[in-house]
């Protein structure tokens, strides 16, 4: 294979003196950031199959801090979309674990109130749900009637 110097004095007959230098300083591979003309661009060097060939691609940055950008709107958008979810779907679960609570103290309260007030050999209503709140009331008068004579 023939060196840079070689291949340029080979077709300097055929395409003439080659006067202009090189646009890249070193040789790379891959993709890196690189000044060209005295702006700042991405350079893509891709091999063409198997000729010895490679295709160099320049990139305005201007295209890639846009798409970049872009990326990382859409990816804030999509955290916060899943946060808010998340801490609905928490709140939905502590709503709900709290609504089961109240059923069931409700629940417990129905049932000893009628354990209180009905006697349970025979289910029938005792003294207690006969006179009700009233004999309490009635009760706790006379009590400190008699406490403050």
């Amino acid at each position: 294979m023939a060196s840079g110097a070689e291949t340029i004095k080979s077709l300097t007959p055929q395409f003439g003196e080659i006067s202009a230098k090189p646009l890249l300083a070193d040789e790379f591979t891959g993709g890196q950031w690189t000044t060209l003309d005295g702006s700042r661009d991405y350079v893509q060097r891709r091999p063409i199959g198997n000729t010895g060939w490679s295709l160099v691609i320049a990139t305005a940055p201007h295209g890639i801090f846009a798409s970049r950008v872009l990326g990382i709107i859409i990816t804030l958008q999509m955290a916060t979309l899943a946060l808010v979810y998340l801490v609905g779907r928490e709140r939905w679960v502590h709503d709900n674990v709290q609504l089961q609570k109240r059923i069931e103290l409700e629940e417990l309260a129905r049932n000893l109130d009628y354990r209180a007030t009905t006697d349970p050999l025979t289910g029938l209503y005792n003294r207690a749900s006969s006179t009700g709140k009233s004999n309490s009331r009635c009760c706790g008068r006379s009590v400190t009637r008699r406490r403050y004579r």
